[in-house]
């Protein structure tokens, strides 16, 4: 029972501290990437836009924020020039994902097909976490 216990205590603390490990940007800010929403590019800058009206500015390539993120498997690139948390996606409907901030963002509809596998997979994978 006491292994048992500290085999569940480990894998409990071990998932709370990858939400809460902060993750350096490019230019040396840190950012928890839990907090981030959803991240857009235009005009030479990314905006992060986080929880709690927050915004994080960088004037640095979308593909450098791209490889960061989407090496992590709830962030995902469902149209030209956006990221999103698919821990934030509050539903999906058709080529929209609703996101926690009231954001709609659109899916690309070349990349529909892959965008919405993922996010399946995406849930399929949070589910059954939740249950074991």
């Amino acid at each position: 029972i006491r292994d048992r216990f500290l085999q569940c205590l480990t894998g409990s603390v071990s998932k709370i501290l990858k939400f809460h490990v902060p993750s350096f940007l490019p230019n040396g800010e840190k950012v928890l990437l839990r907090s981030i929403i959803y991240a857009d590019y235009a005009s030479h800058r990314v905006t992060l836009h986080c929880k709690k009206d927050e915004t994080i500015t960088l004037r640095v390539p979308f593909q450098e924020i791209e490889q960061l993120l989407c090496h992590y498997s709830y962030f995902y690139s469902p149209c030209k020039g956006i990221i999103v948390n698919f821990y934030e996606v509050c539903g999906q409907s058709g080529t929209v994902f609703s996101m926690s901030d009231g954001s709609l963002i659109p899916i690309s509809r070349r990349k529909s097909a892959d965008v919405l596998c993922a996010y399946s997979s995406f849930c399929f994978d949070k589910i059954r976490k939740e249950m074991s």
